[in-house]
């Protein structure tokens, strides 16, 4: 006997079946393609995450009578959400409660359906703005690691975590803030831009995310051009960073001491070939230094012998003294210099500039391995001070600390005012011992803290 019914219960059930099995390749689909998507133009963005749920839509339309449709819906709209707040690409209308196809793009009459929405998005996609600076990424930033976790520390002391994409408004306290640091924030945007494809993805995808979110509402001119996809650096992001691109581009591609003597040769030439001066070419090339002066070379040109002479005329005292010092003892030193593991906390992820008569890397080796801190040793001289100011107006550091008892009183006015117009903490610091910049650190945290 046949039951009443059962073909139209053998009909809910495989559209039942369908749905989970469509809804559930969507999410693998977009788990999939999260990584790729992190680097694209917002743009790309909005197009793809609308032709997502267009798809959802779909599906439910295509089984009516299934229940597990609207919450199929409701799943992909979630995830898209949770999306759109890290990525900020800008509102995208089909995530709307109530979407309607007319509206999903912008207002097409026309779109009556979202299988229209899907195939209208899809051929969108595939002309989406790209971005235009490609060339402008090379050189590669060799430390691409460190100045993409130094960027995430500025922007979640500004905002808190990127991973809680919280709710950015006009009067929140993260605006506040960003307006007071807008430097330090564009800084950060050049050098993201900087960055794309050359670290994790998502990361950079939240990172940038979270810069136009702030962007938003601080109608700065100069941050919202270094966002826009279309802006590319006339001579790359290097140079507008302030940086040098032959140094990037050697220690990137600086290779390793148990390379072939041919690769070594070949990175050589280029270098003694590069506009770096030897000593910078030097710097670059000591882990790999008894390897160079082991190497045999033939070079044809006159320029070029002479650089490497000079190159390996090194004498041994100025070997030793450009070798790697040795590491301070931590926990010995944090024995006897109070403040260490505040300090460490107060400027965790922050690069600093620190202006002094000679080179010092004691004190840079201590300021590392003792609180954390990435600083640049600026010797007084008049165009290093003069590309130091250039540096603290682009927001490269996030503060700038000068030794008064080694200078003059118009040296370090200068530095002074720079970082006074930058909104960039300044700090004294006598004669920079690292035991005296721990203390004056701490000291100083109530106006580290307030940037």
């Amino acid at each position: 006997m046949r039951l009443v019914g059962t073909t139209s219960i053998d009909g809910h059930l495989l559209q039942t079946v369908a749905a989970i099995r469509h809804y559930s390749d969507l999410r693998e689909e977009i788990e999939a393609a999260i990584p790729a998507l992190s680097i694209a133009t917002p743009q790309a963005q909005r197009l793809t995450m609308t032709a997502w749920i267009a798809q959802a839509r779909v599906y439910a339309e295509d089984a009516p009578t299934s229940r597990l449709a609207p919450v199929g819906i409701h799943s992909i709209t979630e995830v898209l959400k949770r999306l759109a707040r890290e990525w900020w690409p800008g509102s995208v209308l089909a995530l709307r409660r109530g979407a309607r196809p007319a509206r999903a793009l912008g207002g097409i009459k026309e779109l009556t359906s979202w299988t229209a929405v899907l195939e209208r998005s899809r051929e969108l996609t595939r002309s989406a703005t790209s971005w235009a600076d490609d060339l402008a990424l090379e050189p590669s930033a060799h430390d691409a690691a460190e100045r993409l976790t130094a960027a995430l520390a500025v922007l979640e002391r500004l905002g808190g975590p990127l991973s809680a994409a919280p709710k950015i408004t006009s009067e929140c306290p993260a605006i506040r803030l960003a307006k007071a640091e807008l430097p330090r924030l564009r800084r950060v945007a050049a050098d993201l831009r900087w960055l794309r494809g050359t670290v994790d993805p998502r990361s950079w995808g939240a990172a940038v995310g979270r810069v136009r979110g702030l962007a938003r509402h601080l109608n700065d001119a100069k941050l919202n051009r270094l966002l826009d996809p279309s802006f590319s650096p006339e001579n790359g992001w290097a140079e507008l960073l302030g940086e040098d691109p032959e140094e990037h581009r050697l220690m990137a591609t600086r290779p390793a001491s148990t390379d072939s003597d041919e690769v070594l040769g070949a990175w050589l030439r280029a270098a003694l070939g590069s506009s770096l001066a030897l000593k910078r070419i030097r710097a670059i090339a000591a882990p790999i230094r008894s390897r160079v002066r082991s190497l045999e070379l033939e070079l044809n040109s006159r320029r070029l012998r002479r650089r490497l002479r000079k190159l390996l005329a090194v004498d041994r005292s100025t070997v030793e003294r450009a070798a790697p010092l040795p590491a301070p003892d931590p926990e010995g030193l944090q024995s006897t210099i109070p403040h260490v593991p505040e300090v460490r906390t107060l400027i965790h992820g922050m690069h600093a500039a620190f202006l002094t008569n000679r080179k010092s890397p004691m004190v840079r080796a201590a300021l590392r391995d003792l609180v954390g801190l990435r600083c640049d040793i600026i010797v007084n001289k008049v165009r290093r001070r003069q590309a130091l100011c250039k540096r603290i107006a682009s927001g490269r550091y996030d503060l700038v600390m000068v030794a008064h008892g080694f200078l003059s009183h118009g040296d370090t006015a200068k530095i002074r005012d720079a970082c006074s117009d930058a909104g960039i903490p300044y700090i004294a610091v006598d004669k920079g011992r690292p035991a005296t910049l721990i203390r004056l650190l701490f000291e100083s945290r109530r106006n580290l803290r307030n940037g």
